[in-house]
């Protein structure tokens, strides 16, 4: 440290110097002594503060990504004379408003927003005017080039074929402002994420307390730090700014691990249209087989720990779409059979003690007393076609949007053989196609009470 100081005080002594001889009208001086300052400011502040000056978290982010091509990119800043360069601040951060003597589309009345970004944060109706869908939108995008951020059965179950919702804030759109359904990709049943209904960053991460002064995209990515394979972030985890990490990057973060922490296996579902192939990145594996790197977890993050931080037993998240508070859930032993409880399962003959079917492949063969499941392997976690942010595509089989009681039947019949037929079941009248399997008995359970007798 003393060295640096003794430099520090060289410093100061060549300023006094350039300042005396600048007066004697020499204009190399004057840029000696400007420069001798600033590096006095700079060694200062890397002796003060060394770990805010790097930017290396943000040069792996996908936002700051300059060697694969996907970082930020905005189109009135990539060309001559205003050409800053992939992934520089620039591009979502006006610093001075104005470059080049003008502010850089998109010019908005009141100049650059909290934080010197280039439009609001917060533009009512919130659900349709995020600051993020400046660029992660289908139309009009200021990233060069568009940004197609497709659906997660479209990523990561394999289903090209559905190109819609393209970008995130068509995912968005299933639901209006005020959270009813609207029209959106064929769908009128549609569901997404309600701003409205959540801010879990007011007062943290350096936002305001004011909801209103918040991204709420921020919930769950760090925009600084998220990753093109690993986007999330835990909500929570955004009490420090400095210490909020990408989740699942770590080889303790992946489903594999949560799984075994229940005192079960995580399988991954079959990919679109393969029964060798797995979700999350399409790796071969034998049909059955739930016990590789490729179909026990260990390649996907733990989504699980992510999504129960707001949805559990003990938070209560009111829907303004459904007008009451959504069913909390417990992954644990203790809660629901999709987590960590013990499955009930008498060898597929229909005949155990509330047993109305069988799992399918590749849950059947697998010989394990309970699967752990991802939150992602049956729902998207911006918006769907589907009520409750189902997914379209579940274990492989497309089986489009629910629109009718009947097709909960359907959907639920990718990973469970369903008994409707035997009269003397004593279920088969809550199983019928008309009446469907959620809206007659199942549901996410909250641990309070999820004995098998009330849960069927």
């Amino acid at each position: 440290m003393k060295k640096y100081c003794n430099g520090i005080e060289g410093l100061f002594h060549n300023f006094k110097l350039s300042f005396l001889l600048s007066h004697l009208g020499s204009k190399s001086f004057k840029l000696l002594a400007l420069s001798s300052v600033l590096s006095v400011l700079l060694i200062i502040g890397w002796l003060l503060y060394p770990d805010k000056a790097t930017s290396g978290p943000y040069l792996e982010s996908a936002h700051g990504d300059t060697t694969i091509g996907i970082g930020v990119l905005r189109t009135s800043l990539s060309s001559a004379p205003n050409n800053y360069g992939r992934g520089n601040c620039a591009h979502c951060h006006e610093q001075h408003r104005s470059i080049g003597g003008s502010e850089p589309a998109p010019d908005s009345p009141a100049g650059p927003d909290f934080y010197l970004l280039f439009q609001d944060l917060w533009t009512s109706p919130i659900q349709s005017k995020a600051f993020c869908y400046g660029c992660h939108t289908n139309i009009d995008s200021y990233q060069l080039g568009l940004l197609q951020n497709y659906s997660y059965s479209y990523r990561r179950g394999g289903d090209t074929t559905l190109t819609c919702p393209s970008s995130v804030f068509e995912s968005f759109q299933f639901i209006n402002n005020n959270g009813a359904s609207q029209s959106n990709c064929g769908s009128t049943v549609g569901s997404s994420h309600r701003f409205g209904d959540f801010a879990p960053l007011a007062g943290k991460w350096g936002f305001s307390s004011n909801p209103t002064a918040v991204n709420p995209c921020s919930a769950c990515h760090n925009p600084h730090k998220a990753k093109k394979e690993f986007p999330c972030s835990r909500p929570s985890a955004h009490t420090n700014i400095y210490t909020w990490e990408v989740w699942g990057d770590g080889s303790s973060e992946r489903m594999s691990n949560k799984a075994a922490s229940l005192g079960g296996t995580y399988c991954a579902p079959y990919r679109h249209n393969s029964t060798t192939t797995r979700e999350p990145d399409g790796c071969s594996a034998p049909p059955t087989d739930c016990s590789t790197g490729c179909s026990n977890g260990s390649n996907l993050a733990d989504y699980v720990s992510l999504c129960t931080d707001c949805h559990n037993s003990t938070n209560i998240i009111n829907s303004t779409r459904l007008d009451r508070p959504l069913y909390r859930i417990n992954w644990t032993g203790f809660g629901d059979f999709h987590g960590g409880r013990t499955r009930i399962d008498n060898g597929g003959d229909f005949s155990g003690p509330g047993e109305m079917g069988d799992l399918l492949e590749p849950y059947k063969s697998g010989g394990m007393p309970n699967y752990v499941l991802s939150c992602t392997d049956c729902h998207e976690p911006h918006g769907s076609p589907n009520e409750f942010l189902l997914r379209k595509t579940v274990n492989g089989i497309q089986v489009n949007t629910i629109s009718s009681p009947a097709r909960w039947l359907k959907w639920c019949q990718v990973c469970h053989s369903i008994n409707v037929l035997p009269s003397e079941n004593a279920h088969f009248p809550l199983v019928r196609e008309d009446i469907g399997c959620f809206g007659a008995c199942h549901r996410h359970c909250d641990g309070s009470d999820c004995s098998a007798s009330n849960l069927f």
